[in-house]
């Protein structure tokens, strides 16, 4: 078995990947990541996983799962240049697992996979963590809609960075917009109070991003 081919546990994760349903994949060499993914209604709904060489052999990482959706992209990338790494344009986080795979790394199951047998129990243990924490969540989030059901009418401000990664301030200010929220204009003072507080510590660091959130706030219509 050629372990040290360049390619050779990307094959074996799409297979795996396959048999669950999730059907496409690609490899982020230079961020040392796997994703897999399947696109829906211009969605994209992805599984990361980080992977590596150790001084054990190939080493398996955190894996996290992702949606993207484009509706959201199309009018972020106006606002904040695209990264080099599609990775980066998730609009949700699955904030409902938190730190499950990793606990379960630490207890039942060896980071390091060495053998047919090491191979076997990953793939055991990752169909097992997809079918009961990451199809759930793909689930709930089938149209941009249900991120007004499951999170902005169950949650607080505070917590919505558990579900939005990178610029969970601008992604929530074109989601509610899209969504016609009504509670659009009081999240908007509320984060106009949270970047004035961070100028006021550090100017050179916050105020180059509070002045594209007040000239997004204008392009969506609303005063500050």
């Amino acid at each position: 078995m050629e372990k040290q081919k360049k390619d050779y546990y990307f094959d074996k994760f799409t297979d795996i990947f396959k048999n669950i349903g999730i059907n496409n994949s690609l490899n982020h060499i230079h961020n040392n990541v796997y994703e897999f993914y399947n696109d829906f209604n211009e969605n994209r709904y992805s599984i990361f996983i980080e992977n590596g060489w150790g001084e054990k052999g190939f080493l398996i990482g955190n894996v996290r799962s992702r949606i993207a959706f484009n509706q959201v992209n199309k009018i972020l990338k106006k606002y904040i240049p695209k990264s080099y790494f599609e990775i980066s344009e998730a609009t949700l986080n699955n904030g409902y697992i938190n730190n499950k795979w990793s606990d379960l790394m630490q207890t039942d199951f060896n980071n390091y996979l060495k053998s047919d047998e090491d191979i076997q129990n990953f793939e055991k243990k990752i169909t097992q963590h997809t079918q009961e924490y990451i199809l759930p969540f793909f689930n709930k989030f089938t149209k941009l809609e249900s991120i007004q059901f499951e999170i902005y009418d169950k949650l607080e401000y505070d917590e919505y960075p558990e579900f939005f990664p990178g610029n969970c301030t601008f992604k929530n200010l074109i989601i509610m917009q899209e969504l016609n929220y009504y509670k659009l204009k009081d999240y908007i003072i509320y984060k106009d109070k949270d970047y004035k507080k961070y100028v006021l510590q550090n100017a050179d660091m916050w105020q180059s991003s509070y002045e594209d959130f007040k000239v997004l706030v204008k392009d969506i219509g609303h005063k500050l």
